[in-house]
């Protein structure tokens, strides 16, 4: 009777997991959508911005006129500036993610996801500023910094330029980390890389579906619109997400001390596996914010793309990112393990890379959608390195671990603007070569990111389904785990049901330092 019992709550607290994660998967495609709205608008703006300055004051439309010289120095300008913002931001993201991902394992990951948007309800009103002709773009400098929390979503390359400011907006940025931190309090070793490539794929359909539909409103539209989605993004904040944090593992506040970065993220040199996957985020992070950083005004001045296409463009991503991500992440890991799908995603970024060196020589736009399908590949890299990352790690350290990784990214991301916005400057509208140049060098570090991904050394092992059971809950619950997993749906499916009556209803699987019981196979060192 006992066991019957046990066995009727399990269902609702699945369904009660479930509800959970979509109410973070909400908030990053709110957050996404936000952003999605302006971008069609955002690169081209700030480049008329300057324009302007080469034109004595006089406006411009360089989404019309993209090869008009003073169009071509005001996109210069902008990706130059963008980048030092943008890597001053890094630094001291660098030295607050750790902060805040240790914080959250303390305090809980909501109250610090709620602050974060709060921090950003003024970016739109920003924008209105600096678009009119005596306004000033400081201020969206300034609340742009709070867009460094997404890098990303680095496995996301379709985010506007980000720019960097404050220390006050450093900290609410912060907080990238703890939504992933987020997740894996409410889902099972197993399935984690699935639940980062659905937090990933909410991200890029967010983007890409409101960019798609931005071009079809003037640019007041497109920023009251937005302005209401920044305001409904605090709303489902403070009222739809819930605390994840499981109660019994709360830390007592006394306990925190702020540490140094440096010490913070040794988590990330524990062991060789650890210490490669922290080069290959290096690696990808200095390369995918560099090139993004020039890419958007590579587009318009080189391409000829306008807001039109850069919408049409968005959609095709997201369409691409909810087959890759929604659909074929899951069973490429089945098939290939984490390991083969970081070998994907490297080759995907590379052979994209060298797609776009030949856009400078063959300027068509249909290549530039071409090359999205590779892109859609190497978008699955990051999912699967926070996931390998996250099995060896014990439950109470996941916030801390998911802020090293942002922090990581945080200091290499501001290294990649600023050398490859150097090397933009230098382009000349009569030098095919100079323009291909950034993209050259990227294509060179993503061969060696393909080699690092081939030194990853997993050994796929079987061990027994009760022995895994048996490290993550008692034997008396584990009877009948299997089969209500496999009733669930496909968000169902990738939630922790093994927790019991007794247990507080948030509690979930242990992850064991250095192995994965969890699963059908186990990590090695390199």
């Amino acid at each position: 009777m006992e066991r019957n019992s046990a066995d009727m709550i399990k269902p609702t607290q699945k369904r009660g997991m479930s509800c959970k994660f979509i109410a973070i998967v909400g908030l990053q495609f709110l957050a996404q959508a936000s952003f999605g709205f302006m971008s069609p608008i955002l690169t081209i703006v700030t480049t008329e911005y300057y324009a302007r300055h080469y034109r004595d004051g006089l406006p411009i439309d360089c989404g019309a006129n993209p090869h008009k010289q003073a169009c071509i120095d005001g996109s210069r300008q902008a990706a130059w500036l963008s980048s030092i913002y943008l890597a001053v931001g890094s630094v001291l993201s660098f030295f607050l993610s750790p902060m805040l991902g240790q914080a959250s394992d303390i305090y809980g990951r909501k109250r610090f996801l709620v602050l974060s948007q709060i921090a950003r309800v003024g970016l739109p009103f920003s924008v209105a500023y600096f678009m009119q002709a005596q306004g000033s773009i400081i201020p969206y400098f300034v609340l742009r910094l709070i867009d460094n929390a997404f890098e990303y979503e680095d496995f996301l390359l379709i985010l506007s330029n980000r720019h960097c400011c404050n220390l006050f907006c450093v900290f609410f940025s912060r907080t990238g980390g703890v939504i992933n931190a987020a997740a894996t309090d409410i889902v099972s070793p197993d399935y984690r890389a699935t639940a980062f490539g659905l937090l990933s794929a909410s991200v890029v359909v967010g983007y890409c579906s409101s960019a798609f539909v931005a071009p079809f409103f003037s640019r007041d539209v497109i920023l009251q619109i937005t302005a209401g989605i920044f305001i409904l993004r605090v709303a489902w904040a403070m009222v739809i997400v819930p605390e994840t944090l499981p109660a019994r593992t709360h830390k007592s506040k006394t306990r925190w001390t702020i540490e140094n970065p440096f010490s913070s993220i040794s988590i990330l040199f524990r062991s060789k596996l650890f210490i490669t996957l922290a080069i290959l985020i290096a690696l990808t992070s200095v390369v995918s914010e560099g090139t993004f950083q020039i890419q958007t005004f590579y587009l318009n001045t080189v391409v000829g793309f306008d807001m039109t296409d850069f919408g049409n463009l968005m959609l095709f991503n997201g369409v691409l990112a909810v087959i890759g991500q929604g659909l074929l992440l899951d069973p490429l890991v089945k098939c290939v393990q984490e390991q083969g799908v970081i070998i994907m995603a490297q080759i995907g970024s590379f052979l994209s890379t060298l797609g776009i060196v030949g856009t400078a020589f063959y300027p068509h736009k249909w290549l530039v959608y071409m090359l999205s399908v590779p892109d859609c590949v190497s978008q699955l890299s990051f999912p699967a390195i926070s996931a390998l990352m996250s099995f060896s790690t014990p439950e109470e350290e996941q916030g801390r671990l998911q802020g090293a990784i942002y922090a990581a990214q945080s200091v290499f991301a501001a290294i990649g603007p600023v050398v490859f916005s150097l090397l933009y400057t230098a382009m000349t509208k009569k030098s095919q070569w100079s323009q291909a140049f950034p993209f050259v060098i990227a294509s060179v570090i993503y061969l060696v990111g393909v080699g690092l991904a081939f030194s990853l050394k997993v050994v796929g092992d079987s061990i027994p389904s009760d022995t895994a059971s048996t490290a993550s809950s008692n034997d008396e619950d584990n009877d009948n785990c299997e089969p209500e997993m496999e009733e669930g749906g496909k968000i169902d499916q990738i939630i922790s049901a093994s927790n019991t009556a007794e247990e507080d209803e948030q509690s979930l699987t242990q992850p064991l330092l250095g192995t994965r019981l969890t699963s059908t196979r186990y990590f090695t060192e390199v």
